[in-house]
């Protein structure tokens, strides 16, 4: 089937970055010892357990990036799975730390890829690398007001959070482009969502009914009121990362991944996904998976009946949740906020918010920087330095730098979309999670962390279509496409 998941012999990296069906499959002897020795690590806690870990990753992901990149892709997204379920235990073991270093270890993994910024330099001249020259000029913008404005600490944790997902994004691009690795990559993204979404799914739901001890530990130090309570059938699930928010967008792009692929583990991991999906009462994500939900259709018409079987999934998974008073209490409340606006806390909250906003937009035109909300709106007003991508935008970029932001996501959206264009399930489900992603930008951030790198990591994915599929050079010789594929 047409974008299905390649079947028959599994492609394997060679040290020469291409795909080969019988060389030993060296990755996995990698990532088995980093497993081991992070779990090692991971039960020892302490400062050395944070430092190994992210010191371990940062190395391995440099290796994978430089001879195996289709790994090296798989391991980022892994380290965003797990890495805050890693510090929680650590911390349990240990003791709670504000601030520790292990949380910047995915970020940090994502950015080793930034040689490939210079040495794709013909890539950056194709019409499709357009929404990152924008995204990358204004976020250079805001860093360098934000080095006149900003605390250097608050300056460098903003830079890198807003960094990541274009380099990441970018590597992607360049990567599907690639007409030896796109295959390889198309399996190994698609196998990572799917086991990433039965995984947190998993632990999402034993979360909620059990309450292991080393989330209520960081549930309480973390003060985060906004997840509820720290006791079994209380808590607004967060699963394997830090919050509610990202941990919904990760399983709203794996849901829709999964939607591509057939066999009984798919439908485990769609299944456990929806349910976990259903506990985090995040309203956002849930719109974002309809919206990506219904223009995946659109597009895909001869999925309509699989789609039918999966909202036939949801429909079981809500009468299951039902089944427990605490939880058809949380889902029923969620889902009659929808029709009753006045009364919700949150959407009053955000409204003021927005208010409160408008007079510092007007009064700094040119922006305050990158890592403006942690810095002058912590605990200021009633919008959260998350809740808002729009002013998170204009408020660190200014009107213009704003601007320009906009006029890139925007770009990425309109080049991920296939108008017309021939493109495979996974492309536009692709495009569906990234559209649907952005389509809540007025209630979260859509530029930092996970959710930032999933939007430009899949936009990336469905634009690669526009380019010519050639094999970059990575070692910085100059890469002419084919006039005839161009």
């Amino acid at each position: 089937m047409k974008g299905a998941p390649p079947r028959g012999p599994r492609l394997v990296e060679t040290r020469s970055h291409g795909v080969n069906p019988t060389a030993l499959d060296r990755p996995r002897v990698l990532i088995g010892l980093f497993v081991v020795t992070a779990t090692g690590l991971m039960l020892f806690g302490g400062t050395l357990g944070s430092c190994g870990i992210l010191i371990l990753a940062v190395g391995l992901a440099y290796l994978l990036y430089r001879r195996f990149p289709v790994t090296y892709v798989s391991f980022v997204w892994w380290l965003f799975f797990l890495v805050c379920f890693a510090r929680r235990v650590i911390d349990y073991h240990s003791g709670y730390s504000d601030q520790n270093v292990i949380l910047a270890t995915p970020l940090l993994a994502a950015m080793v890829c930034v040689p490939a910024l210079f040495e794709q330099r013909m890539l950056w001249k194709l019409p499709i690398a357009l929404p990152f020259v924008l995204g990358f000029a204004s976020a250079l913008y805001g860093l360098g007001v934000g080095v006149l404005c900003i605390p250097a600490k608050t300056l460098l944790v903003s830079t890198i959070g807003w960094f990541a997902p274009l380099i990441f994004g970018f590597f992607i691009l360049s990567e599907f482009l690639d007409r030896e690795r796109r295959e390889a990559h198309i399996h190994s993204l698609s196998r990572t969502f799917c086991w990433g979404i039965l995984i947190m799914g998993a632990y999402g739901i034993y979360q909620y009914v059990v309450a292991p001890a080393w989330d209520v530990l960081w549930m309480n130090d973390s003060a985060m009121g906004s997840i509820g309570s720290p006791e079994p059938f209380a808590i607004r699930v967060f699963s394997t990362m830090n919050a509610p928010g990202p941990f919904a967008y990760a399983i709203v792009a794996g849901l829709l991944l999964v939607l591509c692929r057939r066999g009984l583990l798919s439908a485990v991991a769609g299944a456990l996904g929806v349910g976990a999906l259903l506990l985090t009462s995040v309203r956002a994500a849930w719109a974002a998976l309809a919206i990506g939900l219904i223009l995946f259709l659109i597009r895909e018409s001869k999925y309509r009946a699989r789609a039918l079987l999966a909202i036939s999934l949801v429909g079981v998974c809500i009468a299951v949740a039902f089944a427990f008073p605490p939880a058809r209490q949380t889902i029923q409340d969620r889902l009659q906020s929808f029709t009753d606006l006045h009364d919700d806390a949150s959407y009053q909250d955000r409204t003021s918010g927005y208010s409160e906003m408008l007079p510092y937009a007007e009064d700094s035109p040119f922006g305050s920087g990158l890592g403006t909300m942690d810095a002058k709106f912590q605990d200021d007003t009633s919008l959260g330095t998350r809740d808002s991508g729009i002013w998170e935008i204009l408020l660190s970029l200014g009107w213009i730098g704003g601007a320009v932001q906009f006029i890139a996501l925007g770009l990425l959206v309109f080049r991920a979309w296939p108008w017309g264009e021939d493109s495979t399930p996974l492309e536009t489900a692709a495009a569906c999670i990234s559209i649907g992603l952005l389509s809540q930008m007025a209630l979260g951030s859509v530029n930092m962390g996970v959710t930032g790198l999933t939007i430009w990591s899949f936009g990336a994915v469905a634009m690669a279509r526009f380019g010519p599929l050639e094999s970059p050079s990575r070692k910085g010789a100059p890469w002419i496409p084919d006039p005839a594929a161009a």
